[in-house]
């Protein structure tokens, strides 16, 4: 059974995440059941803020409705073996987990991100951390719970006590359709550099540092351009450079989603020196078309781009002249370069894709099960 705090149907979900896992999972399992949760927990933070308003209403009431809504889940699968699939936590990991066999996935735990990561938590109530710190223990406490990344594993060991044996990590996938190998682009092209930007936060995601990495190369007589997609630039484009603004690409058209793939296709490196990131999907869209990344090693950013496998990866601190050093020597070796580029397609075909992800989430399940741990 699959189930998320995200509707698994809306392509549109968790940056349309949750909808590629349920349907990877689908492909493997057929008689797969994907649950939506109750209509009213949906929209949670809006039944968080009312019930804090109602004096009559306590934390423990809360607890009562997580309960409710735990019992309902469970009530529909009464008698039935069934292991949960349960992905991107919310609060009802406390009790779900009490009740049915549980396999949480995630990309991060609420101690990494409260620490001003994202700024998300930023403001939130004594009780709402509380809250959200129990339903990270519940899911890490439960029958299994997969990471995307080591970086989330270790906190879920340091800051949670999860059990090592009890976790582990599996790569997510690429939020594109699945193409061919024949369709990326596994040769290089000398003729100019071009360097490639998606991101939905201008200074987070580094989009500043990309104009300044241009605006080096340029200095050293590379021939750059710079192609960005998403947000806005809120930074002058450096004098003398061609940097083109695609706007907001909306994958869900098809002429816009192809323009993306051509943008990605096209790019000689894609290049995201994020500041603060989870697990990152465009690395793995840039590499199903034999694109490196260049990126820093922040958050789970390691996780997904291996040095030297599939893009470079610099130090957290490293400065708009690192990535430029880096980017000139690898693409003034062109044999290296295809090399990469080769062994970037590769890593998307072994690792970085759906039908791999769900084909290992089975693969724990029937392991699981073997042990007699899903009664």
């Amino acid at each position: 059974m699959f189930s998320s705090y995200h509707d698994a149907e809306d392509v549109n979900a968790f940056s349309t995440t949750i909808y590629h896992m349920a349907q990877a999972l689908k492909a493997e399992v057929p008689d797969l059941e994907i649950v939506r949760f109750p209509r009213i927990f949906l929209h949670w933070r809006l039944v968080q803020a009312i019930l804090r308003r109602l004096p009559f209403i306590r934390p423990a009431n809360r607890d009562y409705f997580l309960k409710f809504c735990a019992w309902r889940f469970a009530k529909r699968f009464r008698g039935r073996r069934v292991a949960v699939i349960n992905v991107v936590d919310s609060p009802l990991a406390i009790f779900l987990s009490r009740k049915l066999p549980v396999i949480n996935v995630s990309d991060a735990t609420h101690a990494l991100l409260e620490t001003s990561y994202y700024g998300v938590y930023d403001g939130l109530s004594d009780e709402d951390t509380v809250l959200q710190h129990r339903a990270d223990r519940a899911a890490i406490h439960s029958l299994h719970a997969c990471f995307s990344s080591e970086w989330a594993l270790e906190s879920a060991v340091r800051d949670y006590g999860g059990n090592p044996e009890n976790l582990s990590v599996i790569s997510w996938g690429c939020n594109l359709p699945s193409l061919p190998r024949d369709q990326a682009r596994l040769v290089a092209d000398d003729s100019r550099c071009r360097l490639l930007f998606v991101g939905a936060q201008w200074r987070r995601k580094g989009g500043d540092t990309v104009l300044e990495v241009a605006r080096l190369l340029q200095m050293r007589e590379v021939p750059v351009s710079v192609d960005l997609a998403g947000v806005r630039p809120e930074d002058p484009f450096p004098d003398g450079v061609d940097v083109t603004y695609h706007g907001r690409l909306d994958k869900n058209d098809p002429a816009q989603l192809e323009q993306m793939i051509e943008l990605y296709r096209s790019a000689t490196f894609f290049v995201l020196p994020t500041k603060q990131d989870c697990t990152p999907m465009v690395f793995s869209e840039a590499n199903m078309l034999g694109t490196p990344a260049v990126a820093s090693d922040v958050g789970g950013v390691s996780g997904v781009v291996h040095h030297g496998k599939n893009g470079l990866v610099l130090p957290a601190d490293a400065k708009a002249s690192d990535f430029a050093d880096a980017i000139e020597a690898l693409w003034k070796e062109s044999s290296r370069y295809e090399a990469l580029r080769r062994s970037s397609r590769t890593e998307y075909e072994e690792r970085l894709n759906w039908k791999t992800w769900a084909h290992e989430i089975v693969r724990l399940v029937h392991n699981l099960d073997e042990q007699g741990r899903i009664p």
